[in-house]
């Protein structure tokens, strides 16, 4: 507490502003600025007899009866004096050599609370046997400083007419304490009490009276504001004005110079006394705002100070003047600019006369705007140039963006006059700051100044720093600014280029499928199959796997899961930020999020069974959060929202081997997640006949619990089974939990005899709305010559790259239907030579080849491709007529 005492009260709120020297005997004033006594005496000898204006803000002060003796006694300041003196001797020098001020010949080891002396062992002694000192609190000098705040807290000054007596009264006729003397002389007849008894009270009603003031400073503020603002642009207006009297009096010179020059000179003065005018009236408009701006603040600095530092008698003795005074300055009108005041322009006309030339006048009695923002942007603009012109290694991909153009405008026009309060909450040297003031004369420009220096020497750049931006925006108590900076957040990482990366897969004895990835280093990046992304400062392992709702998710009356839930790992160091990207289910392309507030969307982390939601942005695509420990993510919605926000989906294929000219088909309506793909694929490969994956294809727009009906078409054939068919249909829910099975339409067609081509047209609308569609597709079921008519080992390999490209990722399913073992399979992956899934893919079907030989042919890698389920690609090759 004292080291905070210390830190928080400087050296200025202890000294007269009179003589620049610390307080003696301080005299307090009604408007709560204190002084030295004799140097009031002197002041207000200067300025006549009965009031005098205080000398910091000109309040007129009515002198008591007693003159300046009369006035009130500082006792706070005295104690809060002492109190920093006293920690300030102890922290600038050890314990140990702390001098005993008595004999001041020993090492002071003891502290007398009383006598505010430093005693030795010897001094102690004799301090507690003298009979006047016996009684004295003395303490060890490691102890002195636990007991600074105790001593300013608790002991009470002693009543000024009755010695030896505390003032630990309080009158509430007079309004000021008093001692036990008193209430029995001077005010025996006054309503008077305990002082400990009231003071919570007042405490209280001050720190009222504090929480008024606070947006009434805010509003002068924005005012001193607007009159910076309209100062600039009145300066602006003008120096165009002049330019266009310039411009124009230059070809009217030609014909009349002398006269032209008489006018030219007579519309600049005319100028330049409109520009006088208004600049006069602005300036005092300002020195009012700035006046009662510094009143309004030192009055709520000291107001702040007596409550949270001051002794119960501190607070009752200036309660009476800190609540007039703020009263005062807050009845007070704020002042009104008048929007036309910066309004000034040259209309330029010509009308030439035999002896008077006419070209134009100073108009200055309408109104106009002109963005200021548009102007900061240019300077904003440039500046980041040269930040970047600095840095010669800067790579492409982390130029300037244009998050970061409107973060540094929005947030300088914002800031204006707190640059210095800016830079010093981010950390920036103070001589860097009086650098920027001393070569910047305008508050926004420094601003921006600042915030390029903080931006090129952040811990980890952008977006990362900005969290800490708006740590330190909520700090100063301007979290109105706190939306600019969730913007740029979100915006930056949106503009980040986005690279798109392929982890490896590796499946454990249960079959559960892991991806890991090593991201090089900073950057955005997304995974394929599965849409996770990290945006990183740094080099950075990522481990993850989804695991089913139904395993893991705790039910939850009022969050809704609208993503896969993901076992999530990152090796990054503590206290280095990364960003994760949790893909979610939710079609915002009829909005762009932003009805979405941060309050509707949350990063939901589960550990040990309970939910922990996280602040979150959201995107198109993604929610976006920090990372932390504990490794289960999803996204998740507020269940009142969730109800009426829509989703992006799959209408998902399966199709069953066709026997005598027909062919079963299957559709789901899923989310559009790869997890549900893959259980649906198990699932419908174990049904009698095997159903194999044929396509999928996306819906925007879908809605929650809406029944959803499937229009199905045939050429070259019939449809002989529609299951359900319109107007019946099937009801749309969110398909994240993988251990259910969901509901399907069934369909079954049949080629015509002497048809070469049979396709399947599909559209699905909500149910009673067919116009509406959200989803079409066409898909041709058969065509072409029968598969398998080449059977060499040569016409084999020519599709081997066309395959290889088609399948990827899947190459490992495939190469199990092609009858490779778990340890082949391991060596085709770990191969040095083999860089990704393409190159497994084809050097497995080149194997594949050599040990088959003749027995390697079309028809068994067709086979191989439909068990596998990638009959997608087997009906591509079907189609190229192989």
């Amino acid at each position: 507490m004292a080291e905070a005492i210390h830190s928080q009260i400087s050296g200025d709120f202890l000294e007269c502003t009179i003589c620049l020297e610390p307080f003696k005997e301080p005299k307090i004033l009604p408007c709560l600025h204190t002084f030295c006594k004799g140097c009031l005496e002197k002041f207000v000898g200067k300025q006549g007899e009965g009031k005098f204006p205080c000398p910091t803000c000109r309040t007129e002060t009515v002198l008591p009866a007693g003159g300046v003796a009369g006035l009130k006694n500082n006792f706070f300041v005295l104690s809060l004096r002492d109190t920093v003196q006293t920690h300030k001797s102890l922290v600038s020098k050890e314990d140990a050599k702390v001098s005993c001020g008595v004999c001041e010949e020993h090492v002071a080891n003891h502290y007398c609370v009383v006598c505010a002396e430093f005693l030795c062992k010897n001094c102690t002694r004799v301090h507690r046997l003298l009979k006047t000192t016996r009684n004295h609190e003395v303490t060890g000098v490691a102890e002195r400083k636990e007991l600074l705040i105790t001593k300013t807290s608790s002991s009470l000054p002693t009543c000024p007419k009755h010695k030896y007596e505390k003032l630990k009264f309080y009158c509430e006729t007079c309004q000021h304490p008093i001692c036990r003397d008193c209430t029995v002389l001077q005010h025996k007849d006054h309503k008077y009490v305990l002082l400990t008894d009231v003071v919570r009270d007042v405490r209280a009603k001050i720190k009222y009276k504090l929480a008024t003031a606070g947006p009434k400073i805010e509003e002068y503020r924005d005012v001193a504001g607007v009159i910076n603002e309209k100062q600039v642009e009145l300066n602006t207006r003008s120096k165009k004005a002049a330019d266009d009297i310039d411009a124009a009096a230059k070809e009217e010179i030609k014909y009349y110079s002398g006269l032209v020059r008489r006018k030219q000179t007579e519309l600049k003065e005319k100028l330049a006394a409109v520009t006088a005018a208004r600049s006069k009236q602005l300036s005092a408009t300002a020195d009012s705002v700035e006046s009662t701006l510094g009143c309004l603040s030192s009055t709520v600095d000291f107001s702040q100070k007596v409550v949270e530092h001051g002794s119960d008698f501190d607070v009752m003795n200036v309660y009476s003047d800190v609540t007039a005074r703020l009263e005062s300055l807050l009845k007070g009108p704020t002042p009104d600019i008048p929007d036309d005041i910066s309004y000034v322009r040259f209309d330029y006309r010509t009308d030439r006369k035999d002896r008077e030339i006419i070209f134009g006048d100073i108009v200055a009695d309408e109104q106009t705007t002109e963005l200021l923002e548009r102007t900061t942007m240019m300077f904003t603009e440039n500046a980041l140039q040269k930040f970047r012109q600095s840095k010669p290694n800067q790579r492409e991909t982390e130029l300037a963006t244009s998050a970061e153009s409107n973060l540094l405008t929005k947030l300088s026009c914002k800031l204006g006059s707190d640059w210095r309060r800016l830079g010093a909450a981010l950390r920036i040297p103070q001589p860097r700051l009086d650098s920027i003031q001393a070569r910047y004369s305008n508050a926004i420009q420094r601003t921006c100044k600042v915030m390029t220096v903080w931006m090129g020497g952040g811990d980890h750049g952008l977006p990362h720093d900005l969290k800490q931006l708006e740590t330190v925006l909520t700090d100063m108590d301007r979290a109105d600014l706190l939306d600019i900076v969730k913007t740029a957040y979100k915006d930056f990482i949106k503009e980040m280029p986005e690279v798109e990366v392929e982890p490896e897969a590796s499946v454990d004895d249960q079959g559960v499928t892991t991806w890991s990835v090593q991201l090089p280093g900073r950057g955005k990046y997304v995974c394929k199959q599965t849409d996770l992304g990290v945006v990183t400062p740094c080099p950075v392992q990522l481990t993850y796997r989804t695991v089913n709702p139904s395993d893991y998710w705790p039910e939850n009356e009022d969050w809704e899961l609208i993503g896969p839930l993901i076992h999530i790992q990152c090796n990054h160091d503590d206290g280095v930020p990364v960003e994760l990207l949790l893909p979610h289910i939710l079609d915002l392309t009829q909005e762009d999020g932003s009805a979405l507030t941060t309050d509707d969307v949350k990063a939901a982390q589960v550990v040990a069974g309970n939910i922990t939601l996280h602040p979150a942005d959201i995107t198109p695509t993604h929610v976006i959060t920090r990372h932390m420990k504990g490794s289960l993510w999803a996204s998740v919605l507020q269940k009142l929202r969730a109800l009426s926000a829509n989703r992006r989906g799959l209408l998902t294929l399966f199709k069953a081997s066709m026997t005598q000219d027909a062919v079963d088909v299957k559709a789901h309506i899923v989310s559009n997640t790869m997890d549900i793909v893959k259980a649906l694929q198990e699932y419908m490969s174990q049904l009698d006949p095997k159903f194999y994956w044929w396509d999928s294809i996306t819906c925007q727009g879908l809605r929650p619990h809406q029944i959803y009906c499937l229009q199905a078409t045939v050429e070259g054939g019939t449809l002989d089974l529609a299951d359900p068919g319109p107007p019946g249909g099937l009801e749309y829910e969110d398909t994240l939990d993988c251990n259910r099975i969901y509901p399907s339409f069934h369909m079954t067609v049949q080629r015509h005899p002497d048809s070469e081509r049979l396709q399947l047209n599909l559209q699905l609308y909500p149910q009673g709305e067919d116009t509406n569609v959200v989803c079409s597709c066409k898909r041709r079921l058969y065509g072409g010559a029968a598969a398998g008519q080449i059977t060499s080992e040569a016409d084999v390999q020519l599709h081997f790259h066309f395959i290889k490209e088609k399948v990827s990722v899947y190459w490992k399913d495939l190469a199990f239907f092609l009858g490779f073992r778990r340890p082949d399979i391991d060596a085709i992956q770990y191969k040095p030579t083999n860089r990704d899934a393409k190159d497994c893919c084809m050097d497995m079907l080149e194997a594949w080849r050599r040990r088959r030989g003749d027995a390697a042919t079309i028809q068994k890698l067709l086979r191989a491709l439909t068990e596998a389920g990638l009959q997608d690609i087997v009906d591509q090759l079907n189609a190229m007529k192989i």
